[in-house]
């Protein structure tokens, strides 16, 4: 289960490598557990900044990768919306 996953450590090194990995982390973890991260992110605003600080970045793989997390866990949000929404409909 995705939210039994421990913080990360407080790591100041935010080189582009670690970025663009960490970048890349999110959005696989959004591809392979869907709704499950998206309450993760929710309990962990430091991912979200984590991704915008990816993506204001200079290097074109790390910029690539925060941007594609992104649309991933925004792809998430909206299906959410859009089940709930659908549910609230139905009944």
């Amino acid at each position: 289960h995705v939210t039994s996953v421990p913080p990360p450590p407080r790591d100041e090194d935010h080189s582009d490598g670690v970025v663009a990995n960490a970048a890349g982390l999110i959005g696989d973890l959004c591809t392979a557990f869907g709704k499950d991260v998206m309450k993760l992110v929710e309990v962990r605003p430091l991912i979200n900044d984590l991704l915008t600080e990816g993506r204001r970045s200079k290097t074109t793989k790390t910029k690539t990768l925060a941007t594609w997390a992104t649309k991933e866990l925004r792809k998430l949000k909206s299906q959410a919306w859009y089940d709930q929404t659908h549910t609230y409909l139905k009944n």
